[in-house]
């Protein structure tokens, strides 16, 4: 993966597709960026460069109705579930208002 700005999140999902249109989530993970090789220290992302990262889904185990669809998904967001990223480097409890917010734009390889 990779970003322009020096922190982000990729959520992954995974969902059921029922023919009526209804969406139900099988499961779903999320990566902060500035924790993917995990320690107490944000490793932050530089612009240009490649990231490899692995989304841990845990064993997942499900039976697709017929008429049903697997859904995935990858995207920068799963909020309410996990907090809102403002992409600018700042640890969430500092919740600052100093520093704006970023709008990421990701890319996956």
């Amino acid at each position: 993966v990779g970003s322009d700005v020096i922190d982000t999140d990729f959520m992954v999902r995974i969902s059921d597709v029922y023919p009526t249109g209804e969406v139900r989530l099988i499961q779903d993970s999320a990566i902060r960026m500035r924790w993917r090789d995990g320690g107490v220290t944000p490793q932050y992302m530089e612009a240009g460069e490649v990231y490899e990262v692995s989304a841990s889904l845990w064993n997942t185990s499900y039976a697709i109705a017929p008429g049903h669809a697997l859904r995935f998904v990858v995207t920068s967001s799963n909020y309410p579930r996990f907090s809102a990223n403002p992409n600018n480097g700042e640890l969430l409890i500092q919740n600052s208002t100093s520093s704006p917010i970023n709008v990421a734009n990701n890319i996956l390889f």
